[in-house]
């Protein structure tokens, strides 16, 4: 089956926010504090080979985008302290 680069674009775009939506959960868990929900993050992070930084990355990213947009909504304040 032959993809175009339109494909190609929506899919790219669509895994990326897939991507964020996942980081904004696990980043919502880790700032619940729980040591036993962070020790149970860090699990599955650990089975599909990745890493917290992985995660802490994507929501970098998303926070830049959000700058961009306009100002950080009160619902995330998790992610001020991604702030660079």
């Amino acid at each position: 089956m032959v993809h175009s680069n339109r494909d190609a674009t929506e899919h790219h775009s669509t895994f990326r926010v897939l991507a964020q939506q996942v980081a904004l959960i696990i980043g919502n868990l880790w700032f619940v504090g729980d040591t036993g929900i962070r020790k149970r993050v860090l699990t599955l992070l650990h089975q599909k080979s990745a890493t917290l930084a992985e995660v802490r990355d994507v929501l970098k990213e998303l926070l830049r985008n959000i700058g961009d947009e306009g100002e950080l909504g009160g619902n995330m304040p998790y992610l001020a302290r991604f702030r660079t």
